[in-house]
């Protein structure tokens, strides 16, 4: 096994629909788990989403990307009225909720804060 696989979270992408129950059963899985938001016609999503995903990775913390295109009965049920959106979920309770302006600095020191894995040096 090389080390970046060590390090490498699980990154989700549902660009089908999915059901709450399986958002649901996702957020039980994981200690620390996060869910980024966007929609297929998002230049500020596509964007954001490279740099998300780095730091989820850099912390080892499953992330899910939803595509709200495909999954608008979730957006409800989320409380996610616009993309994108970043949630970040500590033992199933919301610590962390952030639209397109995002401080992904902040992401980064509430990752650090929250889980017990050191950063990925790679």
């Amino acid at each position: 096994m090389y080390i970046h696989e060590y390090f490498k979270s699980e990154i989700l992408h549902f660009y089908k629909m999915i059901t709450e129950l399986q958002l649901k059963e996702f957020k039980q899985e994981h200690n620390l788990c996060g869910l980024y938001f966007k929609t297929a016609n998002c230049g500020v999503c596509h964007v954001l989403l490279p740099r998300v995903e780095e730091l989820f990775q850099r912390y080892n913390v499953p992330l899910m990307v939803i595509d709200l295109t495909e999954n608008m009965h979730l957006s409800g049920a989320e409380m996610v009225m616009s993309a994108p959106v970043l949630k970040i979920f500590a033992k199933e309770r919301q610590v962390f909720k952030e639209g397109a302006y995002m401080d992904l600095k902040k992401v980064g020191q509430l990752l650090f804060q929250y889980s017990a894995a050191k950063p990925n040096p790679f």
